[in-house]
């Protein structure tokens, strides 16, 4: 099971945002939905050992 977020808000109130392995494809001059948030949540997983990130400008 896995999960893709198209131009998703990147952003989850309980803590634990991803259970499972998750593409997110935003891109960096959107104004609706700022990558940032985005960007932020895979440093997160990344640093927690929690998945591989990858980014593509």
């Amino acid at each position: 099971m896995a999960s893709i977020g198209l131009y998703p808000g990147c952003g989850s109130p309980d803590g634990n945002p991803v259970i499972v392995p998750l593409l997110a494809l935003s891109g960096g001059l959107d104004d609706w939905t700022p990558a940032a948030r985005c960007v932020a949540l895979a440093n997160m997983l990344a640093e927690q050992h929690r998945g591989r990130v990858l980014v593509l400008d």
